[in-house]
């Protein structure tokens, strides 16, 4: 889910010239989708340990949203300037 969210992230945010280098603000696009997938994930974490019943918590489950957001990104710029250039 949090790879989808990355991946459909950049595709909506991606700067629109035509270049393929990556630049500054490329980084710091890839950056920020990182950041708030990873901080997503955290907010949902902390709302099940605290205002659920019987859900936790899980250090686990924060990890796998770290690389799941991570894959998301990595895809992106391996295949998601296929999808922008059709």
């Amino acid at each position: 889910m949090y790879s989808v969210l990355a991946f459909l992230q950049l595709f909506g945010l991606r700067p629109r010239e035509k270049e393929n280098k990556m630049n500054q603000s490329k980084f710091r696009l890839y950056g920020w989708v990182i950041l708030i997938g990873i901080s997503f994930g955290l907010v949902i974490e902390l709302i099940q340990g605290n205002y659920i019943y019987r859900r936790y918590f899980d250090i686990y489950d924060l990890w796998a949203n770290f690389f799941g957001t991570i894959f998301g990104a990595v895809l992106f710029s391996l295949i998601g300037i296929k999808f922008i250039k059709n």
